[in-house]
């Protein structure tokens, strides 16, 4: 089973990371990234498909977010939001690239454990 979490991380080192957008200047916020690593650079123009959650991609990806979900909800509730997602963590005035690694690696040793 491939480790979409390190994938991810990969992703964010190269192209960058950012708030407020899938892709924006700066690079690619959290989700950006998963769905950049999963379908590629020709999909992404259609990336308001990919999280509708019926496209098979986003299925491939479910597990890695519900996992960063989970991760972040315990570790930072204050920056999960009201309405609960990734992108209030990611996007919110205290959260930096450092804790946004530190989510996905987090994440990464939790599905290393899964496959094993």
């Amino acid at each position: 089973m491939r480790n979409q979490a390190r994938e991810v991380i990969d992703v964010l080192s190269t192209f960058g990371w950012g708030k407020g957008d899938y892709v924006g200047d700066e690079g690619f916020c959290i989700l950006g990234a998963i769905a950049f690593n999963e379908i590629g650079a020709a999909e992404y123009a259609h990336i308001s498909t990919f999280y509708v959650g019926v496209s098979p991609a986003f299925k491939a990806v479910k597990p890695t977010i519900d996992i960063l979900s989970r991760i972040i909800s315990a570790e930072s509730p204050e920056r999960y939001g009201d309405n609960p997602s990734i992108d209030h963590f990611n996007d919110h005035y205290e959260t930096s690239f450092e804790d946004v690694v530190r989510v996905l690696e987090k994440a990464a040793a939790m599905i290393d454990e899964i496959v094993e």
